[in-house]
């Protein structure tokens, strides 16, 4: 399907600021314009666009905590694609790209991924990678799910 994930740059930001979810799915997920504008102040944070071939169609990002209080650990905090490729098999060949990226960093030993516990959808797309529940963000009230390596 020729799915890959590349860095979000000048060149690109704009075409991945427009990409959209569905009306239903707004509240599950920040833009991904306020997502990019986040990472230039978070060095930890890994903005991915995630293209089929040379069209944008989706966005990703997580933090990576070499240091701190979770040392090791990777957060995938933003995962879309764009309403117009969604049923498409695009986000699971993403979800897949993602974990390969990020078991390929050095000293890695847990991915975690929150969503809202109602979104059953997110729950068995995560479920079927691996993720495992753990519990709610006593913070935000989502549901934390991980992977331990």
């Amino acid at each position: 399907m020729d799915v890959t994930l590349k860095p979000v740059t000048a060149k690109n930001f704009g075409q991945v600021g427009l990409l959209d979810v569905t009306d239903s799915q707004r509240g599950f997920i920040a833009s991904n314009l306020y997502s990019i504008a986040e990472s230039k102040f978070f060095s930890s944070f890994r903005p991915r666009a995630i293209y089929r071939g040379d069209q944008p169609v989706g966005f990703l990002m997580y933090e990576w905590i070499e240091s701190g209080h979770r040392p090791g650990e990777c957060d995938i905090f933003r995962f879309m694609v764009d309403r117009h490729y969604q049923g498409q098999g695009l986000g699971r060949e993403a979800m897949a790209l993602v974990l390969s990226e990020i078991r390929g960093l050095e000293g890695v030993s847990r991915i975690t991924i929150c969503y809202v516990a109602s979104n059953t959808s997110a729950r068995n797309f995560y479920a079927s990678f691996g993720f495992d529940e753990v519990g709610k963000d006593p913070r935000s009230g989502e549901m934390i799910a991980e992977i331990r390596l």
